[in-house]
């Protein structure tokens, strides 16, 4: 049993019991169209789904009511709406709010599944039966930063010279910032633009003479482009934007937890232990700790990867075509099987089922990318549920420890944040409610060690 993790899952169990509130907002939302803010509304719900595999985005949906007649404002200006979120941590046994607000976002505003009300059948002998202000219909808007809206629209192309795939995506990345940028600026409760570009450090540490992105790239596909041509990690590609952070990272390295600044360490709770939680979360050291009692669901992929897809592969280096594929003596070349193709074993089945397969095309130097298609196989996809929680904590591929008590010890993986889904609500429809947060939470995590 590792000394350490029987240490910090006691000490975080007692920590757990200790009295504590739940994490309780209250939000101000205002809805304006061109700016001009209409009437009064009543926030039900705000969900997100933070993908950090496949989606650069996070989807936000903001569920409110409004008034008929402000609906048909709204649609009226489909493209002028603008939504301003500011929430204030609220005492959850009194309903006060506290003094300290936080501007929790400006969005552009897109109503989902829109009804045009004026050539639907709601009008009868002359009467619109849903006029009158005093009725109220539930609208859903999709929420969109404005610097996203001008950021996927955005292109480059070029030749690069004598770079890094790093320092080219920290260049291209940033899109939107400036010169002038500085903190003053980037901190301020008004700043809607990007902020900054984090990119952790790619396995490719190659300096190019020569990197050619094709005219006419879109700014969001420069980091599948650079993975599929000349590689970044071999631990498949993540990117997503953040809190106003462009995140850069490896999508299933789960070995770094000891050399990242922030990490998360979740603690996994029989629930038998803790029925419920009031407090749910800590900051220790500069590391997040989330307490969660929920039910949890783990999904291997594991087999499927490595029986389908492979869990080694064959290739020959393209910069080894000239000079580097035989050997010459006494004016004799020989051409050796072991000099011109290498052979890269990810993991050895037990049961010496191997699976090795030639990339596609044969020759490449590019191994990154096929790397990348395996390391699936070396784990699965666990989801843990965290109540009363604050997603703004997290950030994309955050390395992630679970620990858990199993056989009678307490056990521990490795893994990496993979995507989060939020549901912010409360029971009550009004306006100046507080309202907490659940989250799903799924991490990658190592697969289970095999017994002895």
């Amino acid at each position: 049993m590792s000394v350490t993790d029987s240490t910090i899952y006691s000490d975080l169990l007692q920590l757990a019991k200790s009295p504590g509130n739940a994490v309780v907002w209250s939000y101000d939302i205002t809805v304006k169209v061109n700016g001009v803010a209409i009437k009064e509304t009543e926030s039900q719900e705000i969900n997100a789904f933070y993908d950090f595999k496949t989606r650069y985005y996070s989807d936000m949906f903001l569920f409110i009511q409004v008034t008929v007649s402000d609906y048909q404002t709204l649609m009226a200006n489909p493209q002028s709406i603008t939504v301003e979120i500011v929430r204030t941590l609220t005492n959850p046994n009194t309903g006060v709010p506290g003094d300290v607000k936080q501007h929790y976002g400006t969005y552009l505003g897109y109503i989902t599944d829109p009804e045009d009300t004026e050539i639907m059948a709601l009008r009868h002998s002359g009467k619109d039966e849903r006029a009158g202000d005093s009725s109220y219909m539930e609208i859903i808007l999709n929420l969109i930063e404005p610097y996203i809206a001008d950021y996927r629209l955005a292109d480059i192309g070029g030749v690069y010279k004598n770079t890094t795939v790093e320092n080219l995506l920290r260049c291209v990345m940033g899109y939107g910032l400036g010169t002038s940028a500085n903190r003053v600026l980037l901190e301020s409760p008004g700043y809607i633009g990007l902020k900054g570009v984090d990119v952790v450090t790619p396995d490719n540490q190659r300096v190019y003479q020569h990197i050619v992105i094709p005219n006419g790239t879109r700014i969001i596909h420069v980091p599948k482009y650079l993975q599929d041509h000349y590689g970044i990690y071999t631990g498949g590609l993540g990117w997503h934007i953040f809190n106003k952070i462009c995140y850069i990272y490896p999508l299933l390295k789960n070995t770094e937890y000891a050399k990242r600044h922030k990490v998360l360490t979740i603690v996994n709770i029989p629930t038998d232990e803790i029925p419920t939680l009031e407090k749910t979360y800590t900051h220790k050291d500069d590391q997040l700790y989330i307490f969660s009692t929920g039910e949890s669901k783990y999904v291997s992929v594991s087999e499927k990867v490595q029986l389908n897809i492979g869990n080694g592969f064959r290739f020959t280096r393209a910069s080894d075509l000239i000079d580097l594929m035989e050997e010459t003596t006494m004016n004799r070349s020989v051409w050796d099987a072991k000099l011109t193709v290498k052979t890269l074993l990810i993991h050895a089945r037990p049961d010496e089922r191997q699976n090795i397969r030639f990339v596609d095309g044969r020759i490449t130097d590019n191994p990154y990318k096929h790397v990348s298609k395996l390391v699936a196989g070396l784990g699965g996809f666990l989801t843990v549920s965290w109540t009363s929680a604050d997603p703004a904590l997290l950030y994309p591929g955050m390395q992630t420890k679970i620990v858990y008590k199993a056989r009678g010890r307490v056990q521990s993986r490795m893994g990496t944040l993979t995507s989060v889904r939020a549901t912010t609500s409360t029971g009550s429809t009004k306006k100046d409610a507080g309202k907490s947060t659940s989250c799903e939470l799924e991490i990658y995590v190592q697969q289970r060690p095999q017994m002895a």
